[in-house]
C-alpha cells in the first residue's frame, strides 16, 4: 500500500496511464525530457521574501517564474527582464517546489510505465536535498520556521511532494538508498519542524496536516499521523469549522481553491490509511470541489473577494484537475457541467504553465482552453478512465449561507449580481460586509479589486473598507464582524436577497442592505440606523461619470488616520453637495450611456477622487457618497444592458421606465421587497419578495458586541510589577534560552499628573536600528520593529481604537526615538527617555493623567534582535506569550490581550 492508494489501484491504474490517459501520460513524459537536460542544480540556498524580490521595478508586476531561468526574470507586464540578489532568492521559493513536484512526476510516470531515467531523477532529486537539508539555516523565516524556505506552509507542500515521490518509488522497488536516506535527514527532521509551528484555522495549516500525514505514512510514525488527523487543528477539525456547511472555505474564493486541493491530499491520504471520516465531512469536502463556481464571474473569473489575485479564472489546468477528481469520487452534475465549460473551444488554447507550476503554491495563469492532456499527475492516479457526458449547463443563481453570500444570475448566464454579507473572512478577510458585486458577460460593473502584494503598502488600501463598494462610518472602516442574512426570495426572473451587519462599533450602528434582481436591472437600497448622528460613506467603484446639476469644486477627502482606513491613498478630489431625493446618473465611460441612478434620503456630500485600482491596472477614479445623519437610505437602479430610460424617486419609491415603455416601481416595506410593472397593453402586476429567515437573538441587531479586553473582570491595581522571562517570550526559531534568555522588568505607577511605564531590560547583546539605516524593505512593516526596542499599546475607556507606540534608544541613549504606530491623532501626547543600565537597557514612558480614564488597558512588548538577523528574533510580552510565535505580528497587539487596569482616583 502506498501513501495514496494501495497497491492493486496502482497496477490498475498502469492500464489507464497507457490506454485512456496516455496523451496526459505523454504530455507529461514530454515536459519531463525538458527536465531531464535543462534542469539547474538544488540550489544550498535559502530562499527569502522581500518586498522588491519577484516584483517588476517599473510597474510592480510579479515577475514570471521560469524554473530554467535562476538569474534573469521577465516582466510579463512591460517586458523588462530584471536580475539581481533579490530576485533570485525569491526564485527559489518557486524552484525548490518545482523540484519537489518534478521529482513526483517522474515517480509516478515510472511507477505506471517503467521509466528507469525518470526514477533516477527522482532518486537524485531525494539525494540532494538529504545533503543540503540541514545545512540550510534555520534564521529569517516570516512566517513559521523553515529551512530550505521562509514559511512553514511552504516546507509543508515540499515536504509533501518529496514523501510521495519517495513513497512511490518505494511502491515500484526503485528507491534504493536514496529514500531511505531522505527519511532519516530529510522527512523526519522536517516533519517536527513543520509540527512545532501550529497555525490553527488557517489555510496554511491544512498543509502542515498533509505533509505530517505523508511523513507519518513514509515513517511509519503513527503519532504523527494521528495528530495530523485528530489535533485541535487537524484534518477532521478543519474539515468541520474551516470549511462551511456549503462546502466553501472560509478565506474566500482564492483560498478556497488552494485549500480545497489541501484537504484533498488530506483526505486521500486518511481512506488510504483506512481512517473513517464523517459522512457529513466528506459532504462539505465533496460540495467544495463545484462551489467556486457558483460565485465566478459569466466568464468564468472568480471574484477577488478577500485576500485574492484580481483576474484570475477557473479557467486553468488546476481547476479541471480539481472538477475531475471530484468526479472520480462521486457522480455531481455540477462537475460535469463546470467541465463541459472548462474543456469548450470557446477561448484560444494558451500556454497552460504546468511545465513550471510549483507544487501547489497559488500561481495562476492567464485562462486558456483545455483539454484532459493538460492535466496534472494527480489525475493519471485518480481521474476516471473515460468521463460521462458533457453538458454545459447554465450556472444557476446560488445562496451559500456559510460563505454569506446571495448570487444572482440572469440573462441565460450573462447577468450577475452578488451581496457579500457574511462570514467575515478570518486573517484574510477584508472589513466589506454588505458589499455590492455587478457584472454582465465579461464586463466587471462593481468589482472587488482584492489584494495586491502582501509585502507592499499598497495591502492598506486594498484591507480598506474604503476599497470596496460597501459602507463605512465616520471614515474608519469597519469593525472584524460577520454580517446576518435577513431575507432571500429567488424567483424565475426575480429575486430579493436582505442582509445587516453591524458597521461601526463607535458609535455602534447599524446597516442593511438589499438588492432586488430583475431580468435586466437591479436595485439596491442601502439602510442605516444609529442612537446617534453620524457619517455614513458608501463608496462606489466603477468606471462611470457622474452628472448632475451641482457644482463640483476641488475638495480633500478627509477620514480616519488608521492604517487601513484608506484615506491616506486618495487624492485629486473633487466635492458636490446634494439635496436629499436628488438624482444623480451615472454614465459609462466606456459606451456613453447612463448605467445606473442613485438617490440618497439625507442631504448629501458627493466626491471623487484617485486611488489605487485593480492591482497591476494603476489607479483609478471612484465615487463615494456621504450623508451626515442618525438614519437614512442610499437606493440605487444599475441596468447593465442600458435597458432602463429613467428613474425618478418619492420618499417610499421608485419609479423606474424601460427602454421598452415599460413601467416598475419598488418599494421596502417591512413585509419584504415591493415590485410592480405595467408592460404596454397589459395590466400591472404586483409581486412581493420576501423569505424572511429568524435571526438568533430575535432581532437584526443582534450582532457581534463592541471588542472589549477580554481579561479577569476585576483590573488590576497599581503599582503593577511584573518580571518577564521564558513562558512570556514569543519566539521565532529560536527557543528563549537559544537567544541568550532575555528578561525585562516591568512597572506600571501612576500619580495625579501622569502615568509612568518602567521597562528595564537585560540581554547579552544590544542591537539598535540607527534612524538612518538604509529600510532594507523586507515587507510593509516599519523596519524599527527589527530593532531591540519596546513597544507600548494603550487602551483607555471610550476611545475608538487603542494606540501604540515603538520607542528605541539612540546615539549612545543620547536620545529615544519615538514613533506612534497606531491610534489616532487625538491620541495623548506620550514621552519616552532611555538609558543604559548594568546588562541592558532601560525606556521609561510617561503619559498625561488628564488624557486617561480610570480603567485602561496596555500591554508591553520588548522586541529582541540580534546583528546576525535581518528580521527580530522574538519578544518579551508583558501580557504573556500564551504559545504564540512572532511571525506576522509587526507593531500590532491585539486589544483582547491586554492587562486591564485601574488608575487610583
Amino acid at each position: 500500500m502506498t501513501i495514496l492508494l494501495n497497491s492493486s489501484d496502482l497496477q490498475a491504474r498502469r492500464r489507464v496511464a497507457s490506454g485512456a490517459l496516455a496523451p496526459l501520460a505523454d504530455s507529461l513524459r514530454a515536459d519531463m525530457e525538458r527536465v531531464l537536460r535543462e534542469a539547474p542544480a538544488i540550489s544550498g540556498q535559502k530562499a527569502m521574501l522581500t518586498r522588491n524580490g519577484g516584483r517588476c521595478p517599473i510597474d510592480g508586476a510579479p515577475l514570471e517564474f521560469d524554473p530554467y531561468s535562476p538569474h534573469a526574470h521577465r516582466c510579463p507586464t512591460c517586458g523588462a527582464v530584471q536580475t539581481g540578489e533579490r530576485h533570485h532568492r525569491w526564485w527559489l521559493m518557486f524552484a525548490q517546489l518545482w523540484r519537489a513536484e518534478r521529482a513526483v512526476h517522474g515517480a509516478v510516470l515510472h511507477a505506471l510505465g517503467d521509466e528507469p531515467r525518470l526514477a533516477a531523477f527522482a532518486r537524485a532529486t531525494l539525494d540532494e536535498y538529504a545533503d543540503h537539508y540541514a545545512r540550510y539555516p534555520l534564521d529569517d523565516n516570516v512566517l513559521g520556521p523553515s529551512r530550505p524556505f521562509f514559511s512553514t506552509y511552504l516546507e509543508s507542500i515540499w515536504l509533501l511532494q518529496l514523501c510521495i515521490a519517495a513513497d512511490l518509488l518505494d511502491a515500484a522497488n526503485a528507491g534504493g538508498a536514496a529514500t531511505g536516506s531522505f527519511r532519516d535527514r530529510v522527512a523526519g527532521p522536517s516533519a517536527a519542524l513543520i509540527r512545532s509551528y501550529d497555525e490553527g484555522e488557517s489555510n496554511r495549516q491544512l498543509w502542515n496536516n498533509a505533509a505530517m500525514l505523508a511523513a507519518g505514512r513514509l515513517l511509519d510514525d503513527w503519532t504523527l499521523v494521528e495528530h495530523a488527523m485528530h489535533s485541535p487543528s487537524g484534518l477532521i477539525a478543519q474539515l468541520g469549522t474551516g470549511l462551511l456547511s456549503d462546502g466553501s472555505w472560509y478565506e474566500g474564493e482564492n483560498y478556497h481553491l488552494f485549500s480545497h486541493r489541501g484537504l484533498w491530499y488530506g483526505v486521500a491520504m486518511a481512506e488510504a490509511a483506512g481512517h473513517e471520516i464523517p459522512a457529513e465531512l466528506l459532504a462539505r469536502f465533496q460540495a467544495g470541489f463545484s462551489t467556486p463556481f457558483l460565485t465566478a464571474f459569466p466568464d468564468l473569473g472568480f471574484p477577488a473577494r478577500r485576500d485574492s489575485q484580481y483576474g484570475a479564472s477557473l479557467r486553468q489546468w488546476r481547476t479541471a484537475e480539481s472538477c475531475e477528481l471530484g468526479l472520480a469520487r462521486a457522480e455531481d452534475a455540477r462537475l460535469t457541467g463546470a467541465l463541459a465549460a472548462l474543456y469548450a473551444a470557446d477561448i484560444p488554447q494558451r500556454d497552460t504553465g504546468r511545465w513550471r507550476s510549483a507544487a501547489e503554491s497559488e500561481r495562476n495563469e492567464p485562462a486558456s482552453a483545455l483539454s484532459r492532456a493538460d492535466l496534472g499527475w494527480r489525475s493519471l492516479l485518480f481521474a476516471r478512465e473515460t468521463l460521462p457526458v458533457l453538458d454545459r449547463a447554465t450556472v444557476p443563481s446560488a445562496l451559500l449561507e456559510g460563505q454569506g453570500i446571495a448570487v444572482f444570475r440572469r440573462e441565460r448566464g450573462a447577468g450577475f449580481a452578488a451581496l457579500d454579507y457574511g462570514h467575515h473572512g478570518g486573517g484574510h478577510g477584508h472589513p466589506d460586509r454588505l458589499n455590492l458585486l455587478l457584472a454582465h458577460g465579461a464586463n466587471r460593473i462593481l468589482d472587488d479589486m482584492g489584494t495586491g502584494s502582501y509585502v507592499d503598502p499598497s495591502l492598506h488600501w486594498y484591507r480598506s473598507t474604503l476599497a470596496h463598494n460597501a459602507p463605512l462610518v465616520n471614515g474608519h472602516s469597519q469593525p472584524r464582524t460577520s454580517g446576518t442574512l435577513l431575507a432571500y426570495d429567488e424567483r424565475e426572473k426575480l429575486g430579493w436577497v436582505c442582509a445587516t451587519a453591524r458597521v461601526s462599533e463607535h458609535p455602534p450602528v447599524i446597516a442593511q442592505r438589499a438588492l432586488t434582481v430583475a431580468a435586466h436591472l437591479v436595485i439596491d437600497e442601502l439602510r442605516w440606523s444609529s442612537a446617534a448622528p453620524a457619517r455614513i460613506e458608501l463608496p462606489i467603484h466603477a468606471r462611470v461619470r457622474v452628472e448632475s446639476a451641482s457644482t463640483w469644486s476641488d475638495a480633500t477627502l478627509d477620514g480616519g488616520d488608521g492604517l487601513e482606513d484608506g484615506f491616506s491613498f486618495a487624492r485629486d478630489t473633487k466635492r458636490a453637495r446634494l439635496d436629499a431625493g436628488e438624482i444623480v446618473r451615472l454614465v459609462d465611460t466606456g459606451s456613453g450611456a447612463t448605467i445606473a441612478w442613485i438617490t440618497s434620503s439625507e442631504p448629501a456630500d458627493w466626491f471623487t477622487a484617485v486611488a489605487p485600482g485593480a492591482p497591476g491596472a494603476g489607479d483609478q477614479r471612484f465615487l463615494l457618497v456621504r450623508a451626515h445623519s442618525a438614519a437614512g437610505r442610499i437606493r440605487s437602479v444599475w441596468s447593465p444592458t442600458f435597458a432602463v430610460r429613467d428613474v425618478s424617486s418619492s420618499d417610499a419609491q421608485l419609479q423606474i421606465t424601460h427602454a421598452d415603455g415599460t413601467m416598475s416601481d419598488y418599494e421596502w416595506r417591512d413585509d419584504g421587497a415591493h415590485v410592480g410593472t405595467t408592460r404596454p397593453g397589459e395590466g400591472r402586476e404586483h409581486i412581493v419578495l420576501s423569505g424572511f429567515r429568524s435571526v438568533e437573538g430575535g432581532s437584526a441587531a443582534a450582532l457581534a458586541a463592541p471588542p472589549s479586553p477580554a481579561q479577569p473582570s476585576k483590573p488590576h491595581s497599581l503599582p503593577y510589577v511584573r518580571e518577564l522571562g521564558e513562558p512570556d517570550y514569543r519566539m521565532s526559531e529560536h527557543s528563549w534560552a537559544d537567544a541568550g534568555s532575555p528578561r525585562a522588568h516591568v512597572v506600571i505607577n501612576a500619580d495625579d499628573t501622569e502615568l509612568e511605564v518602567r521597562v528595564a531590560v537585560r540581554k547579552p547583546t544590544l542591537h539598535f536600528r540607527a534612524p538612518d539605516d538604509a529600510d532594507p524593505e523586507l515587507d510593509n512593516e516599519h523596519p524599527d520593529i527589527h530593532s531591540d526596542g519596546v513597544q507600548l499599546h494603550l487602551w483607555s475607556d471610550g476611545w475608538r481604537e487603542p494606540a501604540a507606540w515603538l520607542a528605541i534608544p539612540e546615539r549612545g541613549f543620547s536620545r529615544t526615538r519615538l514613533r506612534q504606530s497606531a491610534g489616532a491623532s487625538d491620541a495623548p501626547a506620550v514621552a519616552a527617555d532611555s538609558r543604559e543600565i548594568i546588562g541592558g537597557y532601560e525606556i521609561r514612558f510617561t503619559v498625561p493623567r488628564a488624557s486617561l480614564s480610570s480603567l485602561i488597558a496596555l500591554d508591553v512588548l520588548v522586541n529582541d534582535m540580534s546583528p546576525d538577523r535581518q528580521r527580530r528574533r522574538g519578544q518579551l510580552v508583558l501580557s504573556g506569550a500564551h504559545g504564540d510565535r512572532v511571525y506576522l505580528r509587526g507593531d500590532r497587539q491585539p486589544l483582547e490581550q491586554f492587562i486591564r487596569l485601574r488608575l487610583p482616583e
